[in-house]
């Protein structure tokens, strides 16, 4: 999974009454990076003149580990207050073989919003800058771990993730209340929260969910809860997403006799497991049912999706 965020800089060239930003870049990678290797992300301006390189480093912790280039410890002076659509690319270099070869090509829209506080003016020179994601909204995935062998699922909110309750239904009855409960966590976040200019503000957050008492097959697992094997019972599934008490998501996949993903474009995201394998998944389109992400563009993912790497085949909800 590839995320770009904005960092706001409270200062310009030094002017302290104007604010700039510089690119944040996380990466996740399949498999050990090469002894005497590092990964570097170079982003590009709008016009395609170079504008800055990161080193990118290894930041592990209990809830998520990945790559991270640029941050807090990124020279500000480098910063810019230009907006727009910013070529970016991910690259290893190898410093023994000579090589430095480019793994990702994307573009991220940056756009800014006025400060609080002052004249008009005065709040224009102040914007915070953020990432449009708005084209991950219809974007969702269903996978699982091979050793954990239980149903996840993941989907995009703008907003506050708080209070989010997936249900997974089969054959018109809902499956997730026969065991243990499903459990939610945000594992990303692009944009400020604390823009309060734009409404709902500008922050975006990946919310991911796992079904305990959803399996995929048959281990012999006791939990001393009724379970659901995905295996032995192939067909359409659909997750429904209640936010804030509203029906809100709708995530829809099939499941074939051998309890594999039977149809959708294979998964993106979650590639780095205990044994650096693939979890297997599919990507498909989520339903957006209510209004509480607020105002946003369903017609971003057609050039947007994946920093302009839409899928082949993938399509949204109607």
């Amino acid at each position: 999974m590839v995320s770009v965020d904005a960092r706001v800089v409270t200062s310009y060239k030094g002017d302290g009454s104007t604010y700039s930003w510089t690119p944040v870049i996380k990466f996740d990678t399949n498999g050990s990076l090469p002894s005497g290797a590092h990964y570097h992300a170079v982003v590009s301006t709008p016009a395609g003149a170079p504008w800055v390189e990161m080193d990118c480093e290894w930041v592990g912790g209990s809830q998520s580990n990945y790559y991270q280039c640029g941050g807090p410890d990124f020279p500000e002076e480098k910063g810019t207050t230009a907006t727009g659509l910013f070529p970016f690319a991910i690259k290893l270099r190898d410093e023994l073989k000579g090589t430095d070869e480019t793994l990702f090509n994307g573009k991220v829209k940056i756009n800014k919003a006025p400060g609080d506080d002052g004249t008009p003016a005065e709040r224009a020179k102040k914007s915070f800058f953020y990432p449009d994601h708005d084209w991950a909204l219809p974007v969702g995935y269903v996978f699982y771990s091979p050793a954990d062998n239980f149903l996840s699922t993941a989907f995009w909110v703008r907003g506050s993730t708080n209070n989010v309750q997936p249900h997974v239904f089969y054959k018109g009855q809902d499956i997730s209340s026969l065991g243990a409960s499903p459990s939610c966590r945000s594992v990303a976040e692009v944009g400020d929260a604390y823009i309060r200019t734009v409404s709902p503000a500008p922050r975006w957050s990946l919310v991911e969910c796992g079904f305990r008492s959803i399996l995929i097959k048959d281990k012999g697992e006791k939990f001393g809860v009724q379970l659901h094997y995905l295996a032995s019972s192939p067909g359409e599934y659909e997750i429904k997403v209640l936010w804030n008490n509203h029906l809100s998501r709708s995530l829809k996949f099939n499941v074939g006799p051998d309890g594999n993903f039977a149809v959708g474009v294979p998964v993106l995201y979650r590639v780095r497991n205990d044994d650096g394998d693939r979890f297997p998944g599919v990507i498909v389109p989520v339903a957006i049912l209510d209004e509480q992400d607020g105002p946003w563009d369903r017609n971003a993912w057609k050039t947007g999706a994946f920093y302009g790497n839409p899928p082949q085949g993938f399509t949204t909800a109607p």
